[in-house]
């Protein structure tokens, strides 16, 4: 899967990336950039082992690992399963499981203000919902995933705000 993207940055420019399967230069790029300043700052990610995530992805059908990428870095990065879950509702459909999801340091506003690119988990988590809709045939209507209670029946749902 490769996927285009459109971002913006924190001045509202426009940004080309797109979405491709992790390799491992991606993860040297993580490990070696995005880690000590996720260590630095004390976040909660700081410690997930993608080089295992990347692994997993290539040893097993079930996981996907996939690069929010800008100009060949990472932006971003999120971690599926395929096939193991499903909706608890009669039909047992299918879900796209985020195992994990995480933004680059500089794109987090708790770290950056304003961070450079908005809304890159956003855009990743769009991106597992259209798996949903497109590998694994979720029917038009059915809902996506749940946020708390509140269930989301399209990506719209997914970017209004609670």
């Amino acid at each position: 899967m490769s996927q285009p993207v459109q971002l913006l940055t924190s001045g509202g420019q426009a940004i080309a990336g797109q979405i491709v399967p992790m390799e491992q230069h991606h993860y040297d790029a993580v490990n070696t950039i995005w880690k000590p300043i996720l260590i630095a700052t004390e976040q909660l990610d700081a410690g997930w082992m993608w080089d295992y995530k990347l692994r997993q992805s290539q040893r097993e059908e079930r996981y996907e690992a996939y690069v929010l990428d800008v100009d060949g870095f990472p932006q971003g990065l999120i971690f599926i399963e395929t096939q193991w879950h499903r909706s608890h509702w009669a039909q047992r459909w299918p879900l796209v499981y985020i195992e994990a999801i995480a933004t680059a340091p500089w794109n987090r506003s708790d770290i950056e203000q304003p961070p450079w690119l908005k809304r890159v988990g956003t855009v990743l988590f769009l991106c597992s919902t259209a798996q949903c809709r497109t590998r694994l045939w979720w029917p038009r209507g059915a809902p996506l995933a749940a946020r708390g209670r509140r269930v989301l029946s399209s990506p719209a749902d997914a970017r209004a705000r609670p």
